[in-house]
């Protein structure tokens, strides 16, 4: 008798998971049906000459690597799919190091580096 209901239980629990599965699908179908129309129809509307919000801001992000050389070295050795040598690997460190310790409180031009404090002497950084 005991066995039974828990097989019971167990085939109700099967059932109640492939109708959530189910349920889950069909929500996603429509939501990407829904937003397949919208974007569609919003690039009708602007005819195609308004960009749509960047939620990565990747704009900024290359800005960023202007002023900072580091953030894009180290962009171009993180999204590589090759092994890095020990010294890559160094040199990574040392720009996560000077992106770590760098003192952000003054933006210096690229090319331009503080010296002792006191002025900006042109030198190539990167």
């Amino acid at each position: 008798m005991l066995q039974q209901l828990e097989t019971e239980v167990e085939q109700s629990r099967l059932l109640l998971t492939s109708y959530w599965k189910g349920l889950k699908r069909v929500a996603l179908h429509e939501y990407q049906e829904t937003w397949v129309r919208y974007r569609r129809d919003w690039q009708i509307i602007t005819r195609r000459k308004v960009r749509a919000n960047n939620p990565f801001r990747t704009d900024l992000v290359q800005s960023l690597s202007l002023l900072f050389p580091e953030r894009l070295r180290l962009l171009h050795k993180l999204a590589s799919d090759k092994v890095m040598t020990s010294k890559d690997r160094w040199l990574a460190m040392e720009d996560l190091y000077r992106l770590c310790t760098r003192d952000l409180s003054v933006l210096y031009l690229p090319g331009f580096l503080e010296t002792m404090n006191r002025c900006l002497k042109w030198r190539y950084i990167g």
